[in-house]
């Protein structure tokens, strides 16, 4: 199971989740790139993992990135949650139209997903670049892809509809005054 978003971001159970392999990604957590962990519930399962060379600093780095992350996990929620609130009350404001795709509640506390039902989220993408905004118009896992989001169509999303969607994502360092900034973006995109 992918669980690199949900690493410092979330409480993980993994006797509820139920999954018998779990990978996560040191740099979701601010922690060394290039390093990563995958947990297995059978240690038995004879998967084999290989590298040439193991990094023990940056291993080193990701546990260190896990105690500060878990030392502070609800904070870190809270904070998260705020700003995704924050954002979601500012866009449906503006009187273009937009919806959140998908239920919000126990949904991940720092992404978010609307639909712009007149314009083209490649196009925005593009229009956000320009003003230093970095947001995806598709899943991280499709970042760069052409086509719309393949988890957006799976969930039963019309192709076009699905080609109409931004997906925001907010982390740790994001303040309210950057999530008022997005916002105000956003009005004159659509507006201008």
């Amino acid at each position: 199971m992918d669980a690199v978003q949900a690493l410092g971001k979330a409480v993980i159970d993994i006797s509820k989740i139920g999954a018998d392999t779990m990978v996560f990604s040191a740099h979701k957590i601010y922690g060394p790139k290039g390093c990563g962990a995958l947990y297995t519930k059978d240690q038995n399962h004879g998967y084999s993992i290989c590298a040439e060379e193991i990094d023990d600093i940056a291993i080193t780095g990701f546990g260190k990135a896990i105690e500060i992350s878990e030392s502070n996990l609800d904070n870190h929620i809270r904070h998260l949650k705020s700003l995704k609130s924050r954002l979601i009350d500012g866009l449906l404001k503006i009187d273009a139209g937009l919806s959140v795709i998908g239920e919000q509640e126990g949904s991940h506390p720092a992404i978010v997903c609307f639909n712009f039902p007149t314009r083209d989220g490649d196009g925005l993408v593009i229009q956000y670049d320009f003003e230093g905004i970095c947001v995806s118009s598709g899943s991280a896992c499709s970042s760069g892809a052409i086509s719309a989001s393949h988890v957006l169509l799976a969930i039963g999303m019309d192709p076009v509809m699905a080609s109409r969607c931004v997906r925001f994502s907010m982390g740790l360092p994001t303040t309210t005054d950057e999530i008022d900034q997005l916002i105000e973006t956003t009005e004159r995109i659509l507006k201008g």
